[in-house]
């Protein structure tokens, strides 16, 4: 489940920090469009993605260090402070304090540590991929497609599957609450409460 996450906030992040490559004119070409992605994403206040993976609809709203994924099984969520991973089928939520620095699933790690992890390879107009550079984890590539904005995002595994996750809204500087970056309990009957903290 955490590659699962990684992967989601990988497509919706991996643009913000690409650095200028010197491979080639194509990669030079790729970064110069993930930049002006970058710019764009990293002056928003908030953003809210609507978005379907394995024919279901998911969401994401990220505003500042605060976060909310909420996908068909599971939520996560975090203040910034605390962090919650609620898993619906089962009614049970885990909580753990919310450590930046160590916590894997923040999407603004996600965004500080691409340029470490990635090289943009320029396929075609509005296709661009995302080439790991140490190639020993499970994913070889990462496909982005862009239509002013992302719109879509496959990664490919070694096993042969293939993640495909496609962008329904981008809504940028959407209004958020902090209740939004909250998960209350009390909200989910008999839900049982492991509290890691």
């Amino acid at each position: 489940m955490k590659n699962l996450l990684t992967l989601i906030y990988t497509f919706f992040f991996i643009t913000a920090l690409a650095q200028p490559a010197k491979t080639g004119i194509n990669d030079q070409q790729a970064n110069e469009i993930l930049n002006k992605i970058r710019k764009d994403i990293t002056s928003y206040k908030s953003l809210k993605i609507d978005f379907t993976y394995n024919n279901n609809n998911c969401s994401l709203l990220v505003s500042n260090n605060n976060y909310a994924l909420n996908l068909s099984d599971q939520q996560i969520i975090t203040n910034g402070k605390t962090l919650w991973m609620y898993l619906k089928k089962e009614n049970e939520v885990n909580i753990y304090n919310y450590v930046a620095e160590k916590d894997e699933l923040n999407p603004l790690l996600a965004i500080q540590n691409y340029e470490k992890k990635y090289r943009a390879k320029y396929i075609r107009e509005g296709v661009i991929d995302l080439l790991p550079l140490d190639g020993k984890g499970s994913i070889y590539k990462l496909r982005i497609y862009i239509d002013k904005e992302l719109s879509k995002f496959e990664a490919y595994d070694k096993s042969g599957t293939t993640y495909s996750y496609s962008v329904t809204s981008w809504k940028p500087n959407a209004p958020v609450t902090a209740s939004e970056f909250e998960f209350d309990p009390k909200n989910y009957p008999n839900i049982l409460i492991n509290d890691m903290r």
